[in-house]
């Protein structure tokens, strides 16, 4: 039987029955589905984050996003420079190794807010990168 979108469980015939089976772990969680697959098909098609990956060398290194790929989302204002300043110097305070400070390519604006925020960051830990498009213009 399905109900909302989901196949209830046997013996669930109310919404209310159904929605009590989704908040008690139903569907059956993926652990249980693994049990039928092969161990080719489990290493190829799950990648477990949990479990450490001995493969990796070297030490990790943290890339902010949030001044560049961050201000793409519709629903964000735009920060001033100041503010632009201000988070750079958090994210320094909290230990991230590079931030992504813009694009060059998108106007005079951005080129001028990067080029402060890298004048700002010479005293910092914090590295500055950007984003860059394959057109002359940009770099």
């Amino acid at each position: 039987m399905r109900i909302r979108g989901w196949e209830a469980p046997v013996g669930s015939s109310t919404i209310e029955e159904a929605d009590a089976a989704k908040m008690t772990g139903w569907p059956a969680p993926l652990e249980s589905h693994l049990d039928d697959m092969t161990p080719i098909d489990r290493e190829t098609l799950i990648y477990d984050w949990n479990q450490p990956d001995l493969r990796a060398a070297g030490r990790i290194q943290f890339d902010d996003e949030t001044l560049r790929d961050g201000l793409q989302s519709p629903s964000v204002k735009d920060p001033t420079l100041d503010q632009k300043i201000e988070l750079v110097h958090l994210m320094d305070t909290l230990g991230i190794h590079t931030a992504n400070v813009g694009l060059p390519g998108a106007g005079a604006r951005a080129r001028e807010h990067i080029q402060a925020l890298a004048r700002e960051m010479k005293s910092l830990s914090i590295r500055p990168n950007v984003a860059c498009r394959t057109v002359v213009s940009d770099l």
